[in-house]
């Protein structure tokens, strides 16, 4: 199941110092959950008020926030046990672009360390309505995973109603995918 795999990620026992990025990191759960079980967390995000409110939120824990684009940031390689990318992705246009942040992504990645992150399939609603995105097929990007050392551990493919984050109410299509650097 999809949450047990995240809740895993989450929680993972580590016994030496270990780096977690959470790309995109919205309302802070994930970096704040990451910090709390000992990760040193680099967080990085384009909205200035939620840069804000994870400064407030984690006074005190080890969390270095960006405030600035995923397409601009720089990735130290080998440096993170995991990384989170959820429902950021879809939000960039090109998708050799897209393609080129995950194979960053996966060269920032220690080796056995762990990424999940979302894409938006082409049966999501947004499809059709937004051109400032970009909607794969599932299969259509699992030979980058073997190109950039990538292991599937888990994926799934979701559809169906639910809110965005302004409460609307839209079709999703998502892939999520739980990959392992090897």
């Amino acid at each position: 199941k999809m949450s047990d795999h995240l809740s895993t990620l989450l929680t993972n026992s580590h016994t030496k110092e270990a780096f977690a990025l959470d790309v995109g990191f919205g309302d802070g759960r994930f970096s704040l959950i990451l910090a709390k079980n000992g990760y040193v967390v680099d967080a990085l995000d384009l909205n200035k008020e939620n840069a804000d409110f994870l400064r407030k939120k984690s006074e005190g824990l080890p969390v270095n926030i960006f405030c600035e684009s995923i397409e601009k940031f720089s990735f130290e390689k080998n440096k993170y046990s995991i990384i989170l990318a959820r429902n950021v992705l879809p939000f960039i246009q090109d998708k050799t672009e897209v393609e080129r942040i995950i194979q960053a992504l996966a060269e920032a990645l220690v080796e056995g360390g762990k990424i999940h992150f979302t894409l938006f399939g082409k049966k999501d609603e947004w499809f059709e309505k937004k051109q400032n995105m970009s909607f794969f097929d599932y299969e259509e990007i699992i030979p980058l995973f073997e190109k950039v050392g990538l292991k599937i551990n888990f994926q799934s493919t979701e559809e169906g109603w639910g809110p965005t984050m302004k409460g609307e109410i839209k079709y999703w299509n998502i892939h999520r995918y739980f990959c392992e650097k090897i």
